[in-house]
């Protein structure tokens, strides 16, 4: 706020120039606390909405001047959908992207976060990512062997691959070091550094990304029944990153514990390994009849090993030795 009073109010320009420092200074701010807080310190009132505000102004650190072409510019930037851009939500645009990426689940809709429904899960993660543009955040998840940055894995598709430290060293540098690498340890205490965005070219960056990474925390929140939440948070120590103004919670984190709460790689191996079962013909195996029932055998052996069950298998196991024809039917 001391950077506020000693801004020179002198024309309209300068006025626009506030504006802009107002809201790079107060990212969380809602629109009306901005209106409030500008028009506090310029003694000006605006009439209906708060205009929006761009073009290459920052402010000088200390110096109590706003500055054109300083540290942090704002470039215009063309994509395709909005959600590939950055978002403010202190802005009305970057509110109602906010809102919408964010929004809960009719309650009829929320999962039952069990191996069940772990492709529906999957499916629905896969389609939000995409909507909502969680990027790298979910696409790029840093791989290192030995403390060296090796490449990326796809959370979505790689999620076995991908180990609890990778996810907190993407969450750490999310939250805690805009500067840390996967080399560096994650402290136990999940402290959230601060950020001067408004003059700060990697800190504006690293607050984007915070952004995201809320959008992808409150939309698995609102998946989720009470019950599976507060299951969740049993987790929270994962999850969450603390400063004096709140918690925060990071949104890639709780998507990987959840992934692997419903564990689909094992619905999916389970399903693959009744597949072969259910289609396992004499043919196949040169109808030699030892080695078509030792391969049943065996993938029931692998499914009963996973968790699951095969009730039809004695069927499965009838229609494929149907399939033997008996001129060449082989112990």
């Amino acid at each position: 706020m001391d950077q506020l009073r000693t801004l020179r109010i002198n024309n309209r320009n300068d006025l626009y120039s506030t504006l802009q420092f107002v809201r790079d200074f107060y990212p969380n701010k809602s629109q009306e606390d901005i209106r409030r807080i500008f028009e506090i310190q310029t003694q000006t009132q605006f009439q209906g909405r708060i205009p929006e505000v761009s073009g290459n102004m920052s402010v000088q650190q200390g110096s109590g001047q706003v500055a054109t072409n300083a540290q942090v510019t704002t470039q215009a930037i063309f994509v395709t959908d909005p959600y590939k851009a950055d978002i403010n939500p202190a802005t009305d645009s970057g509110q109602k992207l906010f809102l919408k990426a964010t929004a809960e689940l009719d309650e009829k809709k929320k999962f039952d976060m069990i191996m069940d429904n772990s492709q529906k899960f999957i499916d629905l993660v896969t389609t939000d990512a995409q909507s909502f543009g969680w990027g790298e955040l979910v696409y790029g998840i840093p791989v290192s062997i030995s403390g060296t940055t090796v490449g990326t894995k796809n959370m979505l598709d790689k999620y076995a691959e991908i180990a609890l430290d990778m996810i907190l060293s993407q969450a750490y540098r999310t939250w805690g070091s805009k500067t840390a690498t996967v080399a560096d340890p994650v402290p136990n205490d999940h402290v959230i550094c601060d950020l001067d965005a408004a003059s700060d070219q990697d800190d504006k960056k690293t607050f984007f990304r915070r952004v995201k990474s809320r959008m992808i925390a409150k939309r698995i929140k609102g998946y989720l029944k009470l019950s599976d939440w507060n299951t969740l948070k049993n987790q929270a120590d994962k999850f969450t990153w603390t400063s004096a103004e709140g918690d925060e919670y990071d949104g890639p984190t709780m998507l990987w514990i959840l992934i692997n709460v419903v564990n689909p790689e094992i619905k999916v191996t389970v399903n693959d390994l009744k597949k072969q079962i259910t289609t396992a013909r004499s043919k196949m195996f040169g109808h030699n009849v030892k080695k078509l029932t030792d391969f049943m055998s065996t993938k029931l052996r692998e499914i009963k090993e996973k968790g699951g069950s095969h009730e039809d298998f004695l069927l499965h196991l009838y229609e494929a030795l149907e399939s033997v024809p008996n001129e060449d039917f082989k112990a």
